[in-house]
């Protein structure tokens, strides 16, 4: 599906810091050069987000019960 190519695609870069050619291409197809350059700044984005929160064991004033869904 398309979901698991991105998860794939996600999953490979956090990992291992790489994507396999096969992954890479099958989003390559789909998004197109732009569209993955955006996925993947925003995966890093976010993974620089989480090492910075974590490295200082930062938590919400509200506490996690504030963001169960459901």
């Amino acid at each position: 599906s398309e979901d698991a190519q991105i998860i794939s695609y996600v999953q490979e870069l956090l990992r291992t810091h790489r994507a396999s050619e096969a992954t890479f291409q099958a989003l390559y197809g789909r998004l197109g050069e732009k569209g993955l350059v955006e996925l993947t700044a925003t995966v890093g984005y976010y993974a620089m987000v989480a090492c910075t929160l974590n490295a200082f064991d930062l938590v919400t004033a509200t506490g996690a019960e504030e963001f169960k869904i459901g």
